[in-house]
């Protein structure tokens, strides 16, 4: 699969020592500009001027140590990179590349309490069906033990909301995001997995299968061979957060991973809404005092099976009003 100049680039100097995303996307908004054909000499020579003026000690003492065939050789490990995800069959989408998301761009962050506080990727690996990317999205997330009202509320919404043109993103966990993922998928929707872990380690390779031959999409930060760490599941639940016009909340602890997912969606100051359960088995669920916390506080709109048509009417009227005011 074919990567663009940009991203190539943006791999290369990842991979430099004090080049983490914030510095680098400042860098290429001034100081260094990119090439449209691959020309490693010209960005060496603009790295060595960058030596000269910054002032941040780590930057300046990498590149101080940084020689043209040490440049050289650092790009060719790059390409050798590049070439083994093709194999993989895996795909690269760079941050500035065409169909990259806007909304992406400016990814929110997971840490309570930061609105406005910005997280991008500086990639995505993929595989599937980047048409996705184009429709309007809802994240449907929850807790990996739901009760059973739980896993049927995942797949109700889920299915309700892609049948209605929404691109279902999860995060191919078992619980709720499964039965999300496997709810759009009943009713032929569009739904995005953002993986926590390269493409070659999915928790649940047969559903990671079904997405991908149901014209769905895979997306990681992270190459095929990446087994999957803790951090990465707080990571990857800003990028969901990021790509959706909207969270749905199906069940979650107070403490549950998925406020992570919550936290960046208020940060992006992004629509809430939280399920509601009335049977007195899904109210004394640890799994569902998130939920009731969520709502007390105010900070999500509840979801019900009868307002749900109301709320699919309400994202697609406020999608056409933010489309025509840009």
């Amino acid at each position: 699969m074919t990567v663009s100049v940009s991203t190539f680039y943006l791999q290369a100097l990842r991979r430099l020592p004090g080049m983490g995303p914030v510095t680098i996307l400042g860098f290429l908004s001034g100081e260094l500009t990119l090439p449209n054909a691959l020309d490693h000499e010209a960005v060496f020579t603009q790295l060595k001027a960058i030596e000269r003026f910054t002032t941040k000690k780590r930057i300046k003492s990498a590149l101080e140590t940084l020689t043209l065939d040490g440049w050289l050789s650092h790009c060719t490990d790059v390409q050798n990179h590049l070439d083994a995800v093709s194999r993989a069959n895996v795909g690269i989408l760079g941050y500035f590349d065409e169909v990259f998301p806007e909304r992406l761009r400016h990814c929110p962050a997971t840490t309570e309490g930061q609105t406005g506080k910005e997280d991008p990727p500086l990639w995505l690996y993929y595989q599937g069906n980047l048409d996705c990317l184009q429709a309007p999205a809802l994240a449907v997330i929850g807790s990996r033990e739901p009760t059973e009202n739980g896993q049927k509320a995942a797949t109700f919404f889920a299915s309700r909301f892609a049948e209605s043109g929404f691109n279902i993103v999860s995060g191919l966990a078992a619980g709720c995001d499964a039965a999300a993922h496997r709810g759009a998928l009943a009713v032929k929707g569009l739904t995005t997995a953002f993986l926590a872990f390269g493409h070659n380690h999915p928790l649940d390779a047969e559903l990671a299968q079904a997405i991908l031959e149901g014209n769905g999409l895979l997306l990681s930060e992270y190459p095929p061979h990446v087994q999957n760490e803790p951090y990465m599941f707080v990571k990857r639940d800003r990028l969901q957060a990021g790509l959706a016009h909207a969270t749905l909340v199906i069940q979650t602890k107070v403490d549950g991973g998925t406020m992570h997912a919550v936290h960046a969606t208020q940060n992006a100051r992004k629509p809430l809404y939280v399920v509601v359960y009335r049977q007195s088995a899904d109210l004394v669920s640890p799994t569902v005092a998130g939920n009731q916390l969520l709502l007390d506080a105010g900070y999500a709109q509840p979801m019900g099976s009868n307002s749900v048509d109301f709320t699919v009417d309400e994202l697609l009227v406020r999608l056409r009003n933010d489309a025509t005011t840009r």
